[in-house]
């Protein structure tokens, strides 16, 4: 059901067989090195330090011991509500993905006594797969949902964003800005999960690339509506360098050109 690697051992979630532990040190060849037997199907595994931490569906969460990796041994079990099908950990916490009671993040800095720190559902909530980046967390729920959630305070996870899928969304990783999701009958999708175009400490905002092609721009003008206020610059080589524009419609030459066109605005407040 699931499948992950430290060091020279793959960690399999295998369903009603449990934790499979997997030799990978020759690639070619690989072993099988050590069992543990869940209370119930194992169906997503993360692993930190010393332990595997593997989501138990009607048991919750295992922590196993797995620091002699041909005889893994239990650490503690958390018993969450709603079945545990995926988890991914970041620093002190484990992140569940509880079926129909949601996100659910519990404490795993002392392994053997797991204690729930905070928890967030949302309206038919169906988790069943979450990655972690920074202080989100990506939870795939089969009905058809990418569900964003802020952990800044795991104590106090909240949903901030929802992407919606026409199939079931089975599991989620995260790179740079980018979510990327297996979506059952809708196949691979591809979420742009951050952006980095607005600093809102100091009240600009930026374009993406407005141009497509690949030429030159030696000069350029600039239009707004709105002028008071807002002072604009543009930038012709992806934002390694800005230009100061007046948004009065006259051409300027870009004193460094390049091909790829960038707007920003500087917002600052009038009554």
């Amino acid at each position: 059901m699931d499948v992950v690697v430290s060091g020279d051992f793959a960690f399999v979630a295998d369903n009603w067989m449990g934790l499979q532990v997997i030799d990978i040190s020759d690639p070619t060849s690989p072993t099988l090195a050590g069992t543990y037997t869940t209370p119930h199907d194992a169906m997503g595994v993360a692993v930190s330090g010393d332990h595997a931490f593997v989501a138990a569906d009607a048991h919750g969460l295992v922590a196993i011991n797995i620091l002699a990796p041909s005889s893994p041994t239990l650490a503690s079990s958390y018993n969450t509500p709603g079945g545990a099908l995926g988890v991914a950990v970041s620093g002190d916490f484990a992140f569940v993905a509880d079926n129909t009671t949601g996100l659910l993040v519990i404490d795993i800095s002392d392994p053997t006594n797991l204690t729930l720190a905070g928890s967030v559902a949302w309206p038919g909530s169906h988790a069943y797969r979450v990655s972690v980046s920074g202080d989100f967390a990506f939870v795939a729920d089969t009905w058809d949902e990418l569900q964003v959630i802020d952990i800044s305070d795991p104590t106090s996870p909240q949903r901030v964003g929802t992407a919606t899928f026409g199939e079931s969304a089975r599991g989620v990783a995260v790179s740079g800005d980018f979510a990327f999701v297996a979506a059952l009958g809708d196949g691979f999708q591809v979420v742009r999960a951050f952006q980095h175009e607005l600093d809102l400490n100091n009240n600009v905002g930026q374009s993406l690339a407005v141009d497509g092609g690949s030429d030159t721009f030696p000069r350029a003008r600039l239009a707004s509506t709105q002028t008071a206020g807002v002072s604009w610059e543009l930038s012709a080589n992806g934002g390694w360098n800005w230009q100061a524009f007046t948004p009065d419609g006259s051409w300027n030459q870009f004193t460094m050109p390049g091909n790829e066109l960038l707007w920003r605005s500087t917002h600052t407040g009038s009554p």
